[in-house]
């Protein structure tokens, strides 16, 4: 699995993390782009809690079989060798529009559209024992570098694609410390609340989550995935 995932991945950031909370609700969160305004607000130029609102997402079809015309038929966000288990269509508050596909047991991608460029973001969620979990993130990106001039053309003839701008040319120019630096700052925005939540779900007992979570919108809808996954992945991959 891990030599599949790597494969053709030699350009981008690579990133880890080991988090003080259990690997299903690594997933979890991972799923759940609908958070990003509220909990990474002013993480990035873009990200605002004025941006958060309802986040419809519909189902993409994605060609499940292992022939070689399927495999060839899937997205660039997808795996060749396995097809995801679930993948959504959503209007991101990073970009105009984004996909999210969720692949068992533990990878999350992201794509985002930048007018006729992409970035992506491989999320893998990796248990690390009771209470523990690691999570490894690899960005990659088609948009073309920024520079000063069309900051400047922006500026004076179409100042609504600043924002956007200004998001591109920060993940651009930041070094990779910088960038490490900043995705430390996201997952601890998480960290607050994930560890408390997953105490209080292991006192409970978390074989019920289907009961005790109440998620009525369309944007659950990644997250419900995980959870199920996890009821049928865990005992084998964390039976701690």
């Amino acid at each position: 699995m891990l030599a599949a995932w790597c494969e053709g991945r030699n350009k981008g950031t690579w990133y880890r993390r080991e988090l003080p909370y259990s690997w299903d609700i690594l997933i979890e969160n991972l799923s759940d782009p609908a958070h990003l305004p509220f909990s990474h607000h002013n993480l990035t130029p873009t990200l605002k809690r004025s941006k958060g609102s309802l986040m419809p997402f519909k189902v993409i079809d994605i060609p499940q079989s292992n022939s070689s015309e399927d495999q060839a038929a899937r997205p660039a966000y997808c795996f060749k060798h396995q097809p995801p288990l679930i993948a959504f269509e959503f209007p991101s508050a990073l970009s105009p529009g984004g996909r999210v596909c969720f692949t068992p047991p533990s990878t999350v991608v992201y794509e985002y559209d930048f007018g006729p460029y992409k970035q992506q973001t491989d999320l893998v969620a990796v248990p690390a024992g009771p209470g523990r979990s690691v999570a490894f993130t690899y960005g990659l990106s088609t948009v073309p570098r920024i520079d000063n001039a069309a900051i400047l053309k922006a500026l004076f003839t179409n100042p609504k694609q600043l924002p956007m701008l200004l998001a591109r040319a920060v993940y651009q120019w930041q070094p990779a410390f910088s960038a490490h630096l900043n995705m430390n700052k996201l997952f601890d925005q998480d960290n607050v609340f994930l560890h408390m939540q997953d105490r209080q779900l292991a006192l409970r007992g978390k074989s019920n989550w289907s009961s005790d979570y109440y998620m009525p919108a369309p944007c659950d809808g990644g997250v419900v995935a995980g959870r199920l996954c996890c009821s049928i992945y865990k005992a084998a991959l964390c039976p701690c």
